[in-house]
């Protein structure tokens, strides 16, 4: 992949292309290129900052420092911009599941950019999509019954893909991870939620059929 066709891509996927074209094309000029290959890390927990990272093309997991899986994004995601703004520690792992690509945005040109007022803001507002994102699955998690907890689970990862895929690089083992649930739980979760024609299933992926019969199954009253 040449850095021009990254570039394109990130103009049209996630936070990146919903912010205004000058302060784009400042952010994606001031950005290299990295490949990662299936199970290199990106970064671990409690390392320095170091920089910004949007994921081009792939899939990438982020672990939590308890060992479970936090969530699994795919194209037009950033991450890495809250350790950069407090000079403080990474507080996840990051790590491709698959080959995958990123544009790296270094720590000092972070730091040149937000000196900018307006620049500031739009960072802040990819802050605010992570902080709306871990309350979306905060409330996933306090459901008791399974087969809400994993049904809203699949919801939030289905709205978090930049792309509008709802065909999820997830295995059941890490959702099983990212539910707070042991495996055969999940198994069985995922048998209904088939069996009922609102997930597909397949070799090391899900495939989202109905979200908002899903959403239903997650949050009964809303």
């Amino acid at each position: 992949m040449k850095k021009q066709d990254a570039q394109e891509i990130m103009r049209s996927h996630g936070w990146l292309s919903r912010q205004p074209e000058p302060f784009r094309d400042d952010v994606l000029k001031r950005c290299s290129l990295r490949h990662f290959e299936a199970g290199e890390t990106l970064y671990d927990y409690g390392d320095d900052a170091s920089g910004v990272y949007g994921l081009v093309e792939g899939a990438i997991e982020l672990d939590l420092a308890n060992g479970h899986i936090g969530t699994i994004r795919t194209a037009g995601y950033w991450i890495g911009e809250t350790a950069a703004f407090r000079g403080a520690p990474r507080m996840v792992s990051l790590v491709a599941i698959v080959p995958s690509y990123t544009l790296y945005l270094p720590l000092a040109e972070f730091q040149r950019l937000i000196e900018n007022p307006e620049y500031c803001r739009y960072f802040a507002l990819l802050i605010i999509e992570h902080i709306e994102e871990a309350i979306s699955i905060i409330v996933d998690l306090m459901a008791s019954d399974p087969l809400a907890r994993v049904s809203g689970r699949l919801v939030t990862l289905g709205r978090a893909q930049s792309s509008g895929s709802k065909t999820l690089p997830v295995t059941q083992a890490e959702l099983a991870s990212m539910c707070g649930l042991a495996r055969p739980t999940v198994n069985r979760v995922i048998k209904v939620l088939t069996k009922s024609g609102l997930l597909e299933s397949h070799y090391g992926r899900l495939t989202i059929v109905d979200l908002a019969k899903l959403q239903k199954l997650a949050r009964p009253d809303t």
